[in-house]
Order: structure tokens, then sequence, then C-alpha cells
């Protein structure tokens, strides 16, 4: 099996990441923009069941955003209301 030079390279997770970029309010939507705003590709992040608030998914959005090409921005699309891992997994 072979990887990417990125996968053997990137360092991984922090568990106590601080985020780099900001919330911003778009009408009623909260969205987590990371910090470079020159990069003319936009890339719209979305994440699992459990939300936004994580603050390793605010890091993957960091690291997309690390490389220069690439602004990233990430809406809060459950809008606060993310799964909540204290019922994972579904009793049902």
């Amino acid at each position: 099996m072979s990887f990417t030079k990125a996968c053997c390279t990137l360092p991984p997770v922090e568990s106590n990441y601080k985020p780099l970029g900001s919330n911003i309010t778009v009408d009623d939507l909260t969205v987590y923009e990371t910090v470079n705003k020159e990069p003319k590709i936009l890339l719209i992040a979305a994440y699992d069941i459990f939300g936004f608030s994580h603050p390793s998914i605010k890091q993957f959005c960091d690291k997309l955003a690390s490389s220069g090409k690439f602004r990233v921005a990430m809406p809060d699309f459950f809008r606060g209301a993310g799964f909540d891992a204290v019922n994972f997994p579904p009793k049902e």
C-alpha cells in the first residue's frame, strides 16, 4: 500500500488545540472561518453528527488552510444542536 507524502509528514491531531480562525455570523448562521482570507479557492467544510463545537473539526479546517491554497469556511448547519456524545451509541 502506498501513502501520500502528506500522510507521512503531517503531525497528528492535537488534543488541546486552540482554533486559529474565528466565528462570524451570516444572517442567523454561525460560520467558522480560517485566518487567511487571501486564497481565491473556498472550501466549505461539513462535519459529522456531533456538530460544530468540537475543536478537532476546527483544527481540520486550519490544517486545510495551512497549505495557503485554500480559504476554509464551516457553517454550523445544526445551529448548535449536534448529537450529544453522551447519548452515543443510540439505544434504538
